[in-house]
């Protein structure tokens, strides 16, 4: 027999519900469910991230989707600017190494929260001369 774990915040709507068809509409056996009753409301440890009713997750939710549209407009326009203006790093020259190093750290920090190839698409750096960049760094 295979017994199912749930979620303590399912037990307990169960523990307090009077009206168990909800419940076995998500396939909890009705023995499960007077055994939660039976036990009552259970005490137990979560994060205040998750004490967040739903009503509040729906606005943070809204806040973060246009946050993320925001960046999208931003990165697009920058992108656009620098093509338009003729600024593209793979066609430039930055013989310091100190600027190198500098742009490396860049991407080194931006690539701990979005794609390594995005990072370098972004600022127009191929593939090939960051590689390169950073083999040289090492040596």
């Amino acid at each position: 027999m295979v017994y199912r774990r749930y979620d303590p915040r399912l037990k307990n709507l169960g523990a307090k519900s009077n009206d168990l068809s909800q419940f076995l509409a998500l396939g909890i056996p009705v023995s499960t469910l007077r055994q939660w009753q039976k036990n009552g409301v259970l005490e137990f440890f979560t994060l205040p991230q998750f004490e967040i009713n739903d009503v509040q997750l729906i606005q943070e939710n809204l806040k973060l989707a246009a946050r993320v549209d925001a960046i999208t407009a931003e990165k697009t326009l920058i992108t656009k600017t620098i093509t338009i203006f003729g600024f593209q790093i793979q066609y430039q020259r930055l013989p310091s190494a100190e600027s190198q190093s500098e742009i490396l750290a860049a991407i080194k920090g931006a690539a701990s929260i979005i794609p390594l190839a995005t990072c370098l698409e972004l600022i127009g750096l191929s593939t090939a001369r960051y590689h390169a960049w950073t083999k040289r760094q090492i040596n």
